[in-house]
């Protein structure tokens, strides 16, 4: 999720108004924040404007006001944190639309926060649900508990490779005693052994990737596995993918096992700046193998290059 970025400039502009701290000391001292596009006042309120917006024309399934509230008091809260100068290391807790949510950066939860629950893009479009599922990329778990939200009685299947996002990710699924999840400490590929990860932001946690975009992002060594070693035959899957550049070869690993024909629905969030193979190349696959899909652009980040694919296995 690359669109972090703009998110965190929004919150450290408005800090800055909090602080009153000039935009040029504000520039001066913040090259992450010069370089973004989202620079000034007018874009932060054009931007919580068209969440707000959002919130209050559609109908959710977990209650309007509920999240109303829940957003509102994120917002709040990381306000709050900024001007109080909270250390970007250190790990806090907030409830939100009924869940006790651990996590590191206020920026990173509100952009999850604004993506899965109130535009809902990993809403699942087939009106039968399947038996199972698969949540690759569950990072500090927010995905999972809107699956458990929204089809309580279905089982999930997280994959969070990054050990610190894991643990973050097991304890917020824990913590809510929430039931019929599995989450495993490994990153889906086509091989199954240790990989060496990387940070493409150096400020968030959301951009950890296999393929390196720049030589001097932070590494990790961490697990692979294969997604077809979990896909049991005599059920069906629908599979939610935000793996970084990662997709195409996951999908391929799919059909050369056979287990593609398990799959019945597909959310994927194409990168194609990490990945510029990936598109067509999976787009491809994903027809030949009997798919529909639609592609949707960002609806929230206007500047961002990700692209969501909803795709359906045709009867």
């Amino acid at each position: 999720m690359v669109v972090t970025a703009h998110i965190s400039a929004i919150n450290e502009r408005l800090y800055t108004i909090l602080t009153f701290k000039s935009d040029s000391e504000m520039v001066e001292n913040n090259s992450y924040f010069a370089n973004d596009k989202l620079h000034g006042t007018n874009d932060m309120f054009r931007h919580y404007l068209k969440v707000y917006s959002q919130i209050l024309r559609n109908q959710y399934t977990y209650g309007r006001m509920n999240v109303l509230l829940s957003y509102t008091w994120l917002l709040i809260s990381a306000f709050y944190h900024a001007k109080r100068f909270s250390s970007p290391s250190k790990q806090y807790s907030i409830k939100v639309l009924g869940y006790f949510i651990r996590f590191q950066d206020h920026a990173e939860l509100i952009n999850l926060f604004e993506e899965i629950f109130i535009f809902e893009v990993y809403r699942f479009r087939n009106n039968v649900l399947p038996t199972c599922i698969v949540d690759g990329g569950s990072n500090i778990g927010l995905t999972i508990l809107y699956f458990k939200l929204k089809y309580p009685d279905t089982p999930v299947k997280g994959f969070e490779p990054i050990p610190n996002l894991f643990q973050l990710l097991s304890f917020n699924i824990l913590n809510n005693n929430i039931s019929g999840v599995e989450v495993f400490n490994v990153g889906l590929s086509n091989t199954a052994e240790s990989i060496t990860m990387c940070r493409n932001s150096f400020k968030s946690n959301l951009n950890w990737s296999m393929i390196y975009e720049n030589p001097e992002s932070p590494v990790t060594t961490v697990q692979s596995a294969l997604l077809s070693s979990f896909i049991e035959e005599k059920k069906t899957y629908a599979l939610k993918l935000d793996v970084e550049g990662s997709e195409i070869t996951i999908i391929n690993e799919l059909i050369t096992s056979g287990k593609i024909k398990y799959i019945r629905e597909l959310i994927i969030e194409l990168h194609p700046i990490i990945n510029k193979e990936c598109m067509p190349s999976m787009l491809n696959q994903l027809n030949n193998n009997g798919f529909q899909y639609d592609i949707v652009k960002d609806l929230l980040h206007e500047s961002s290059t990700e692209l969501m694919v909803y795709a359906s296995m045709q009867s």
